[in-house]
């Protein structure tokens, strides 16, 4: 898979185009070849780029069909999950889903929404372990959104026993 490299990332951002995503897991080159630019210098790159980006947000040109769209929802949705698995919490030895802190998270078009759930109000760690998810997945060109609940008392009881033993100090 091609990684977007930083600029592109800010081009999404500033021009908000709708299919960012798509580009993510296609090739540069063969996006632009497809829509007819053969000149890869890369000021004319990014110019005819940021073209081709604003044609396919005024839906000018449509590289992929409904059925790819779909097809991309989900695999962004699986890449932004396997992405936020990988999230471990600073202090336990454990990943946030693993103890619960990640309770749900929800994919729709380019946007992502995580439920954390904290065993109680106001944690002192709280926006530092919101912002452990946040970072990866803003790298990935989605915008995030998150709520924040109370554990029940049973998960609450799971995750107590979990950090217990896999605590590793900050």
């Amino acid at each position: 898979m091609t990684k977007m490299p930083a600029f592109h990332r800010l081009i999404f951002k500033k021009i908000e185009c709708k299919y960012a995503f798509d580009f993510i897991k296609r090739d540069w080159k063969a996006i632009l070849k497809e829509a007819g630019f053969d000149n890869f210098n890369e000021h004319l790159y990014l110019k005819k780029y940021v073209r081709l980006l604003k044609a396919v947000k005024t839906k000018k040109i449509n590289l992929l069909s409904d059925k790819k769209q779909m097809n991309m929802n989900n695999i962004l949705k699986e890449q932004i999950e396997n992405t936020i698995a990988s999230v471990m919490h600073p202090a336990i030895d454990l990943s946030l889903i693993t103890l619960g802190l990640v309770k749900d998270v929800k994919v729709t078009d380019e946007k992502a929404e995580v439920t954390f759930a904290f065993p109680f109000p106001n944690i002192p760690i709280g926006e530092q372990l919101i912002n452990s998810v946040k970072l990866p997945v803003t790298n990935l060109g989605v915008a995030f959104d998150y709520q924040v609940v109370i554990m029940t008392e049973e998960e609450k009881q799971k995750f107590l026993q979990l950090e217990a033993s896999a605590w590793k100090g900050m």
